[in-house]
């Protein structure tokens, strides 16, 4: 994830882990930065942004990893394949 000056938060694996217990002081046991930062790219997906924004946000080279893990979580994802399938179930109802 990216801090507001677009730089990778946590910057190193060893910041991640102290943060860790900070969750737990507010009653998140079990969540890791890892697990905030996952929930953050779903929210941000369910919420329409663009995947390529989402692996920018997460410091990611290309979008292809943010686009596998993060687009069934997208409004439109699938709407095509499902938009086939009820115009095909129309025209096989309309021909009984």
């Amino acid at each position: 994830m990216l801090t507001s000056a677009t730089k990778p938060w946590p910057p190193d694996p060893r910041q991640a882990a102290s943060e860790k217990p900070g969750a737990v002081q507010v009653g998140l046991s079990g969540v890791s930065p890892h697990i905030l930062r996952h929930s953050a790219a779903v929210w941000m997906a369910e919420a329409g942004a663009p995947i390529s924004e989402i692996a920018a946000y997460l410091g990611h080279g290309d979008a292809a990893s943010a686009t596998k893990r993060y687009a069934r979580f997208t409004p439109t994802h699938l709407r095509r394949a499902f938009q086939a399938l009820a115009v095909g179930r129309l025209r096989v109802h309309a021909n009984l």
